[in-house]
């Protein structure tokens, strides 16, 4: 496999770590799978996009990930509620990771809003 992909990987895991966001590491699991198939890019349909050996891989991955750290689970923990009454509840869980629109997008919904009347 590629060494530049390596160092890659290894990055985004740093990456990942000092943000304590989890990662899904597939860099082991898809080397050995290109070793005992005796094919480095029998996981790749094009050098792209995955085969299906490729797809199943990952999903192995994500699925132990996702059962490891209960995350569906945790999600389904989650009280069911209106959808404003969700946002006040939740909203400011993600508050911090919601991107910032531009200045002109309110102008442009204060003056939709406005134009409904």
């Amino acid at each position: 496999m590629n060494a530049e992909l390596a160092r890659y990987n290894t990055a985004t895991a740093q990456a990942a770590d000092a943000h304590s966001a989890l990662f899904l590491d597939v860099w082991n699991p898809f080397t050995t799978a290109a070793r005992l198939t005796g094919d480095p890019v029998g996981l790749w349909s094009d050098g792209v996009h995955l085969t299906a050996l490729g797809d199943t891989v990952l999903l192995q991955q994500a699925e132990h990930l996702l059962a490891e750290h209960r995350i569906v689970e945790n999600l389904l923990d989650y009280t069911l509620l209106e959808r404003d009454a969700a946002l006040a509840a939740y909203g400011p869980m993600f508050a911090r990771y919601r991107p910032v629109a531009p200045a002109h997008r309110f102008r442009l919904l204060r003056d939709l809003e406005g134009a409904g009347s």
